[in-house]
């Protein structure tokens, strides 16, 4: 513990910034909406909005909790694994558990629920058939995918070691040739390559953050950034708000609004990470 306070207070020295002092109690962010499921006016409220705020649903009869929807796998993992780990997660989008049985799986996942693009995801749809040397067999891909547009991809995760060895270039190919466009408009793998450790967490952390999103420190934050009219590294930005707390969550939701830039995406997202604000001349 005091290594890690004798690091922080070196870092802020060379950021020309005071030492942190610590307040006596923590400073909690409060969330516009609950952070699981939504609320919802039965009948009137659609698919795939976000429902209520508290403040709306509060006091009203006719606003009730929905729970996360069931995922609509065709096939679910075994919970207990010797070799990868699985489990499931809620798309936030839009209400819904998702199904993974890998890191690169989930890290897919949280990839595509922090898309604004996308209108549907699928985990493991219905199983297609293909061919191989002559013989007829069936393949489930990880996920199925509706963009904004209608158009339907499939994705295959596999990692890049065992690409040659499970044939999955063959596979792919098969599968296309088999079942586009009734499927899929498309079908592509990725591997560790194209579902990297850095996206995957990025992605992660904004998806939590619109969880416990909150649009007064949202404003305020992108009117910060606004103002300044030049890319910052998030630290500074921090060290310049007055609820400092805030502003990591808010700055992700902004990202994910697409109102803020996160310079080198392909990166980890740390307090060192530059942003700048989509600013109207």
């Amino acid at each position: 513990m005091r290594d890690t306070r004798i690091l922080e207070a070196l870092i802020r020295r060379e950021r020309g910034l005071s030492p942190l002092c610590r307040p006596d109690s923590p400073i909690i962010g409060w969330s516009d909406r609950p952070v699981s499921g939504r609320f919802v006016i039965p009948g009137i409220t659609p698919d795939g909005d976000p429902g209520l705020t508290e403040a709306e649903a509060w006091g009203r009869a006719d606003v009730v909790w929905e729970a996360p929807m069931p995922s609509t796998a065709s096939r679910h993992p075994s919970k207990r694994s010797m070799r990868s780990v699985r489990g499931s997660l809620v798309d936030i989008s839009r209400n819904r558990v998702l199904v993974f049985e890998s890191v690169l799986e989930a890290f897919l996942l949280q990839m595509l629920i922090s898309r604004r693009n996308i209108a549907l995801i699928e985990d493991q749809p219905p199983a297609i058939p293909f061919r191989l040397d002559g013989i007829w067999h069936e393949h489930t891909v990880d996920a199925r995918v509706t963009y904004s547009d209608g158009y339907r991809e499939g994705l295959v995760v596999k990692p890049a070691s065992q690409l040659e060895e499970d044939r999955t270039p063959e596979k792919v190919a098969s599968l296309k040739a088999e079942n586009l466009p009734t499927f899929a408009d498309n079908i592509i793998y990725l591997t560790e390559f194209n579902i990297t450790r850095a996206k995957g967490m990025n992605a992660t952390e904004i998806n939590s953050s619109r969880k416990a999103r909150n649009q007064g420190e949202c404003n305020e934050v992108l009117a910060a950034l606004q103002s300044l009219r030049r890319p910052v590294p998030l630290w500074e930005l921090v060290a310049s708000m007055p609820n400092p707390a805030s502003v990591m969550d808010a700055a992700r939701c902004l990202i994910y609004d697409g109102s803020v830039r996160l310079h080198h995406p392909g990166r980890r997202m740390t307090d060192a990470s530059i942003v700048s604000a989509y600013w109207k001349n």
